[in-house]
């Protein structure tokens, strides 16, 4: 008896993705730059990312995208809201490797500022160190600032609705982009994107 011949198809190369947190800044602030949370999913998902949520109404979207260009995941990400006539703000990105990095390394337990006052504000690059060397270390007082990278820590005990540390002083400070969110935010991101990641992406993209 002939023994029938198996012809093995060609393994698929693995989709190589990661888990990613989109901050997008200034939406739905004193009813300006207003964008439902269900369009940019929607737009999200149509671009082809996967896992795709997000998280309160400020802006803050999680998925699984291919590829590892951060650079191009928020462009794309922009000129698709512009292009279905919402808002053009931008979008500052971060990995969920980078999310739990900048979680680990925050200087702020260190501050004995309780934790409830805690913000961090993103930044679009790295800022020029002659302009953070000079920023007056007391100019938030009593609130206090850590700048690590692209990102700046803040410790607010007075709370953050009337810091003189807001996004605009430090983008005007720094001369960069930024966005800031509280620290319960961010570990709720860190946890959506380490989960985003953390598999292979479904079949199908869509929204969860």
């Amino acid at each position: 008896m002939t023994t029938p011949t198996v012809e093995r198809l060609p393994a698929t190369p693995a989709v190589r993705g990661q888990g990613v947190v989109a901050m997008l800044r200034a939406v739905n602030v004193g009813g300006r730059n207003r964008l439902p949370m269900a369009r940019l999913q929607e737009v999200a998902a149509r671009l082809g990312h996967l896992r795709v949520q997000t998280h309160l109404q400020s802006g803050n979207l999680v998925c699984w995208a291919a590829g590892e260009d951060l650079g191009g995941f928020g462009r794309g990400l922009r000129s698709g809201l512009s292009a279905e006539g919402l808002p053009d703000v931008p979008v500052l990105v971060r990995s969920a490797d980078q999310m739990v990095e900048l979680v680990r390394r925050s200087p702020l337990a260190k501050a004995a500022i309780p934790q409830r006052f805690w913000h961090l504000t993103f930044l679009d690059s790295d800022p020029d160190p002659a302009l953070v060397a000079a920023i007056d270390p007391s100019a938030g007082d009593p609130d206090r600032f850590w700048v690590s990278g692209r990102e700046v820590y803040l410790g607010c005990p007075g709370g953050y609705g009337s810091t003189r540390l807001s996004n605009s002083f430090l983008e005007r400070k720094l001369k960069v982009v930024g966005t800031t969110r509280n620290w319960a935010t961010v570990l709720r991101l860190t946890e959506m994107a380490v989960a985003a990641g953390s598999a292979q992406p479904p079949e199908t993209a869509g929204i969860t």
